[in-house]
């Protein structure tokens, strides 16, 4: 995960969510939105507040959860904002992590997956650090400053979001960008490679998406 200065808060989102061991010491709280409790339940761990309208989640796994006294928050089905920003706004009022992990927020349906990735700005907007993952790959918001830990040879990709990303800087990269600029349908900036365990990145305007995906491992 990473050395922050916090323990950070874990949101289990019911997306893709592999190679993901939860250990309920790491984190500082486990929220889940509605199916996303799945991914701590089939690890025996129980998460410390399940929000959501419950369409994804069984009922035996409902009726789990109240049998060990697990805060339940059912939404209604109807309501103006999906299970994961709950979830998100759960957290936030907690109050106690300066950053937040957002576990099984990408695959399925990709109108979700972007929807749980531009909850980022939200966690950026409380002046937070957080990601969001599938357990493989991890996506950051970059606004102004962004340092990550890598693995040498994780593939790294700068998605530009606004029309133009100017005054980019990067370091801990095998092509390594000097005040380049970059525009939002430009493919410039995908697939670098780090060649460093942290990996800074800068802009002076504009804002993008990073995408670090691991290293394929060769016996793989």
């Amino acid at each position: 995960m990473g050395t922050w200065q916090h323990k950070p808060g874990l949101i289990l989102l019911a997306g893709t969510l592999e190679q993901f061991p939860i250990d309920a010491a790491d984190w500082r709280f486990i929220v889940a939105a509605d199916g996303g409790a799945l991914h701590a339940l089939r690890q025996n761990v129980l998460p410390h507040y399940v929000i959501g309208d419950l369409d994804s989640l069984p009922t035996q796994c409902v009726d789990r959860l109240k049998q060990h006294a697990v805060p339940l928050q059912r939404l209604p089905v109807d309501k103006d904002l999906t299970d994961g920003e709950a979830a998100l706004n759960w957290a936030l009022q907690q109050n106690n992590t300066d950053t937040i992990v957002i576990a099984g927020g990408l695959g399925g349906r990709f109108d979700h997956t972007l929807g749980n990735v531009f909850l980022l700005q939200t966690l950026y907007e409380h002046s937070m650090h957080g990601w969001v993952t599938d357990g493989r790959q991890r996506v950051f918001l970059l606004r102004e400053t962004l340092t990550i830990p890598c693995r040498i040879g994780d593939q790294l990709s700068i998605v530009p979001l606004s029309p133009h990303v100017k005054g980019c800087t990067t370091r801990g990269l095998r092509w390594p960008l000097h005040n380049a600029e970059l525009t939002f349908s430009s493919t410039l900036s995908l697939s670098n490679e780090a060649v460093e365990p942290w990996v800074s990145l800068a802009v002076e305007k504009g804002f993008a998406l990073v995408v670090v995906t691991p290293q394929k491992k060769t016996d793989e």
